[in-house]
């Protein structure tokens, strides 16, 4: 568990969202892409999380039909635990279960979003033994 979180964590085609969208057009992106989380960017640079969860108890609580007047950048997480490229899997991990998160980004020394690593990458790492390199 020594190998750095840029071996398996999702780059390619990351799915990101803006400020600007609103939480139905973040949920519509998360059914078309199958994903859980999305991080939300100005730019390159990382400001932000949403899961689905987070999506679901707005519509609990305000009913689905505000989704599509609720912003990412009034409903998201803004006070991440980030993962630099360079951190280990083990680092990761522990991040993941210490704070009870299913995701965290992954964003270099200028804050820029590189990827995002989930605790199914984990646990399919720990499963197979294989890195995405391999």
């Amino acid at each position: 568990m020594q190998s750095p979180v840029s071996m398996l964590m999702s780059s390619d085609d990351l799915v990101v969202a803006e400020r600007s969208h609103t939480l139905l057009e973040i949920w519509e992106l998360m059914v078309e892409s199958s994903i859980q989380h999305i991080p939300i960017v100005e730019g390159d640079e990382l400001v932000g999380l949403l899961s689905s969860w987070d999506i679901a108890r707005y519509a609990v609580d305000n009913g689905s039909a505000a989704l599509g007047a609720i912003l990412a950048g009034d409903a998201m997480e803004r006070n991440l635990v980030r993962l630099h490229p360079k951190a280990t899997l083990r680092e990761a991990a522990d991040k993941l279960a210490d704070g009870g998160f299913h995701a965290l980004p992954v964003a270099d020394d200028d804050n820029a979003l590189v990827g995002i690593l989930t605790s199914t990458d984990i646990i399919r790492y720990v499963a197979t033994g294989r890195l995405r390199d391999e």
